[in-house]
């Protein structure tokens, strides 16, 4: 009986290697080889491997976007508190793998940005699509008082994912998250309309 393969498991499979490797780093027999597929099976799903990239940049885009609707659209707490907890989750996430790897979307920007037109794309699209959750959380936050409205809430939103991917990449180097702590301490010093709030709960 032929094995039956499911694209999702390729698709984790491929972004958690070319997350390590890179993109040049990481050949199809290499996604082919971790994933126990055919060569075959592999082009019924995806045309290219630019092709590949691109669904991967989306998975990923998806999932963050996933979880910034769920901790962002709380209600329940402060839109300064939602901030923090959406930071602090992406924080454990680089803690678990000693911020080795760092995120698809912002290693792909760095390493193909100047290069392949398509992934370069994809991968600006889904960091837009993050602004559109991060802003809105933002706006909230400047009706109630607590957020800075010296900037827009767009301005804000890319301002402080901008510095949160540049520290990523330092991180990556250091293999620790201090630069990804020290970097919205003091984000969030900035934002924070009342500095009494005290928003600078990172332990650096």
């Amino acid at each position: 009986m032929r094995k039956k393969h499911n694209v999702q498991d390729i698709i984790r499979i491929g972004e958690e290697i070319i997350r390590k490797n890179g993109y040049h780093n990481t050949g199809i027999n290499d996604i082919l080889r971790a994933s126990s597929i055919p060569k075959g099976s592999f082009y019924n799903y995806f045309n290219s491997k630019e092709l590949f990239g691109r669904r991967l940049l989306e998975h990923e885009g998806a999932e963050i976007s996933e979880l910034m609707q769920t901790i962002l659209e709380d209600e329940s707490k402060q839109p300064l508190e939602r901030l923090q907890a959406f930071y602090d989750k992406l924080i454990k996430r680089y803690d678990k793998e000693e911020c080795r790897y760092g995120s698809l979307v912002a290693n792909l920007s760095s390493e193909l940005g100047g290069e392949i037109d398509l992934l370069a794309g994809v991968a600006n699209l889904q960091f837009e699509q993050w602004m559109l959750h991060l802003a809105n959380c933002i706006r909230a936050g400047q009706r109630e008082g607590q957020i800075t409205e010296a900037y827009t809430a767009e301005e804000l939103a890319h301002y402080l994912h901008t510095n949160f991917f540049g520290a990523l990449t330092r991180g990556k180097v250091l293999r620790n998250t201090r630069p990804l702590k020290l970097t919205l301490k003091m984000a969030f010093d900035f934002i924070a309309q009342r500095k009494e709030v005290g928003y600078s709960a990172w332990k650096i």
